[in-house]
């Protein structure tokens, strides 16, 4: 499971290491426990307050195919979508 930075903090577990806003948890090579995971996402840590949340994290290739149909849609809507056919 990964989690979403929503506070800046940094982790006192990981030598200090520096989360931002936008930022998934825990960071590539590290693991977190569940202990920590939920003082983290809750109010049962020093700030009082959650500073991560749970998101869905999709594999590279979901999100690929993600981008490309937001681009069609984007296209078809402005009106800018090449055509295949015949006319000029």
């Amino acid at each position: 499971m990964k989690y979403e930075v929503i506070v800046k903090f940094q982790d006192l577990e990981d030598q200090k290491y520096e989360y931002n806003v936008g930022d998934l948890y825990p960071r590539e090579g590290v693991e977190a426990s569940d202990i920590r995971l939920k003082e983290l996402s809750t109010k049962a840590n020093r700030r009082k307050k959650p500073l991560i949340k749970l998101v869905e994290v999709k594999d590279k290739k979901s999100k690929k195919s993600k981008a490309k149909n937001e681009e069609k849609d984007q296209g078809e809507a402005n009106g800018t979508e090449e055509s295949s056919g015949g006319e000029n």
